[in-house]
């Protein structure tokens, strides 16, 4: 009788480790989770950027060969007349440079290329080959920022008339006005999002749905855990008899 209690014991304890590996395994997963912030890949060689530079010099636009495909001929001509009819020299570069500084505002790369140009007075848009734009020195990258806010932030929107509107806005010194609404624009939605997040009712029907998605996962092997007691229960009171 002894060493029946003590195997079925043992058998509890096994029993009770594996629910318990279970409920473990059961767990919802956290969307949330932090990745390392590894450097940016692909930077380009001195010699590039100088060969980006040169072109600058000779022509306002350059494309990249791997991104000529992304923008019609008719879209990047329209972008050349644009560049070419202000008063503040403005150059816009379509290749993919990275941002190899993210600590500071925009692109370390075009940052590079623009003073290689070596013109002071110029400003710098970048499309990357992902759509997204961004500008050097302050005004450009002001400036981009206003022209994505101002097309929903659609990197497919056509590079002409980004590029027109870019170039617009820093030969106007419209930039500066327009990025403060940008600013306002977000605090604004910044202002909403927190009195919805205070909503008593959102809180409480985000609440429950939390709750009913533990529940899911948990029922299981809860269930799996009462039968396995019952079943012990039964065997100990079986052996114990015995």
């Amino acid at each position: 009788m002894r060493n029946a209690r003590t195997v079925t014991s043992t058998a509890a304890a096994s029993l009770c480790a594996c629910m318990a590996g279970a409920l473990l395994a059961t767990q919802p997963a956290h969307a949330d989770s932090t990745t390392g912030g590894a450097s940016p890949t692909g930077a380009h060689t001195e010699e590039e950027l100088d060969e980006i530079a040169l072109a600058l010099r000779e022509d306002p636009l350059y494309v990249a060969p791997e991104q000529e495909d992304q923008f019609p001929r008719q879209q990047r001509e329209n972008a050349r007349d644009a560049l070419e009819g202000t008063d503040t020299p403005v150059y816009v570069v379509v290749a993919p440079l990275r941002d190899t500084n993210e600590e500071e505002d925009g692109n370390e790369e075009l940052l590079t290329v623009a003073g290689k140009v070596g013109d002071e007075k110029g400003q710098f848009f970048l499309v990357d080959d992902e759509g997204a734009m961004d500008g050097a020195p302050t005004e450009a990258f002001q400036a981009a920022q206003v022209v994505e806010w101002e097309n929903d932030w659609d990197s497919a929107a056509p590079l002409d008339e980004r590029a027109s509107r870019g170039a617009e806005l820093v030969d106007t010194g419209e930039w500066e006005s327009r990025f403060s609404d940008l600013r306002e624009a977000e605090r604004e939605a910044a202002e909403a999002a927190a009195a919805d997040s205070q909503n008593p009712r959102q809180l409480r029907s985000e609440g429950l749905a939390e709750l009913s998605v533990w529940v899911l996962w948990l029922t299981p092997p809860a269930v799996l855990l009462v039968f396995g007691i019952i079943f012990l229960t039964r065997r100990l009171g079986k052996s114990t008899t015995a």
